[in-house]
């Protein structure tokens, strides 16, 4: 099967791939990215998350090492399951459609892809558009949706694999969840790297099936149901600070790096 996965340049979109490995050995695949998620940060968590979710693997732990640690980066990956890498920042463009068209991708995956995909683009793979949510679906749609079930009081975080079918936001059909148990002394990057590897079984699942022939069974879609959150605002960070939730651990993120970079351990 041809598939096309659309994701964010980040590193928890790194290990989500980096649990896809049976996928990318068995079909034919496509890696397309974007380099961020919305506006720039507008306070200092944001900014420090978007500094250890993107800045710091992109420019100082991927490139320019000879030895692969057990993590693998994205070009590292691409190299080693023959998958063509490109940018691709505005995916609603008619002339990168007709370039899809082209590559006849039988599903799009997404997982942490920043821009929105509209009907256009929707309508070329035949299987549909498969996106990855960082929360569970319909209650916590759009930005952080960890962040806003740790600000709930949840007892569990999840994530929610969908279909996308319009250009609204999360709120496709749902085929699959998997939650996690929310840790008290645990961190808000630490919770959301959580999802991505129970996340990829959910899309490795999704696949299997597709590629047996099955219809993939869903809950209807809910386009009304469940919360939107936009990027928290500087009130909602402050109470969630108050809860006792670092934005991340240094000795937690140490470890996750060394898995790509031995020496960093």
């Amino acid at each position: 099967m041809k598939i096309a996965f659309f994701v964010n340049r980040d590193i928890h979109a790194n290990v989500a791939l980096n649990h896809l490995n049976d996928v990318f050995r068995d079909h034919e695949v496509s890696l397309f990215f974007s380099d961020n998620v919305g506006r720039a940060p507008g306070h200092e968590t944001l900014a420090i998350l978007r500094l250890i979710e993107q800045d710091i693997p992109n420019e100082h732990v991927y490139p320019g090492v000879d030895e692969p640690g057990e993590l693998l980066s994205f070009t590292e990956l691409g190299r080693r399951f023959a998958m063509p890498l490109e940018p691709v920042h505005q995916p609603n463009d008619p002339a990168f459609i007709e370039r899809l068209g082209v590559l006849a991708p039988d599903l799009v995956v997404s997982i942490r892809y920043g821009r929105i995909f509209k009907d256009a683009f929707i309508a070329v793979p035949r299987l549909g558009v498969l996106n990855l949510h960082s929360g569970r679906l319909p209650s916590y749609r759009g930005v952080l949706g960890t962040l806003q079930a740790l600000l709930a009081g949840d007892d569990e975080i999840g994530c929610t694999l969908h279909f996308i079918s319009d250009a609204t936001i999360d709120t496709g059909p749902i085929v699959d969840e998997a939650r996690v148990p929310v840790d008290a002394n645990g961190s808000l990057f630490g919770h959301v790297l959580s999802l991505y590897e129970p996340g990829a079984r959910l899309v490795e699942k999704a696949i299997a099936r597709l590629t047996a022939g099955e219809t993939l069974k869903t809950r209807p879609k809910t386009p009304d149901a469940g919360n939107y959150f936009t990027f928290p605002t500087a009130e909602e960070l402050a109470r969630f600070a108050s809860l006792g939730y670092p934005v991340f651990k240094a000795s937690e993120y140490r470890s996750l790096l060394a898995r790509y970079r031995p020496a960093l351990g």
